[in-house]
């Protein structure tokens, strides 16, 4: 027999908790037997980040593809792949090394992939981008085309074919597979390993709160966790 998956499961006890509650309501029945059963509980994989050595390895790999710059972004601000797909040439203020994010591409059953506004009104952002990395990004800029990631026709490049091509670079990297979005987790955990404040990394990402970011975004290396251990050791012994 198939195992339901743990998501599924839970899906389904809320949709039939919630149907029971209407019912009550509709005064069908009086009482709702969900109520007495703990809601199921999905277990959280620890995520994967990649490391300082191995995002440098993945940038050597991608530096000869013309999706190089986009690449370099994502590793170096934490970015969503959606924004950075969304982005323009002049999003980008060459003069203070300010990077706007305002829109991102999205992929829809029904319209196919559209340029749509940031998630939250926090996804409108202005990040600051290093003297050195926009002038690597100036060196790619192309007058001919106005997309960052940008297509021979003056396109957006589709987020199915940006993964493809993201896969691809890892294998020749010799990098273990790791999802698109694990270079998000990843910058998150380098900043924060890196002694930037929590708020200021909630900010960059986007999120609304820093909880969130610290739940959900940052993954201490073994090596920044022996280093914790080190200093109790350190103080009580």
């Amino acid at each position: 027999m198939k195992q339901i998956a743990p998501t599924t499961i839970k899906y389904m006890f809320t949709v039939l908790s919630a149907s029971i509650n209407q019912a009550i309501r509709n005064n069908l029945v009086t009482n709702n037997p969900c109520s007495d059963v703990a809601t199921p509980k999905i277990s959280r994989n620890a995520i994967k980040t990649f490391s300082v050595e191995e995002l440098k390895q993945f940038l050597a790999q991608a530096k000869e593809h013309y999706l190089y710059p986009s690449f370099l972004i994502l590793t170096t601000t934490g970015i969503r792949h959606g924004e950075c797909l969304a982005l323009k040439w002049k999003d980008i203020n060459f003069d203070t090394g300010i990077l706007t994010i305002a829109t991102q591409i999205i992929e829809s059953r029904t319209y196919g992939n559209i340029i749509d506004t940031s998630k939250t009104e926090c996804s409108i952002r202005k990040i600051p981008i290093s003297s050195d990395i926009i002038d690597i990004l100036s060196q790619y800029k192309k007058a001919d085309n106005d997309w960052i990631a940008g297509t021979k026709n003056n396109t957006f490049v589709s987020p199915r074919n940006f993964n493809r091509t993201y896969y691809m670079l890892l294998e020749r990297a010799g990098l273990k597979h790791l999802k698109l979005h694990g270079i998000r987790h990843s910058v998150a955990t380098l900043l924060i390993e890196g002694n930037v404040d929590l708020k200021s990394v909630s900010l960059l990402l986007s999120h609304s709160t820093e909880g969130f970011t610290a739940r959900t975004y940052i993954h201490p290396s073994q090596s920044t966790k022996k280093n914790a251990m080190d200093k109790i050791s350190d103080l009580l012994i």
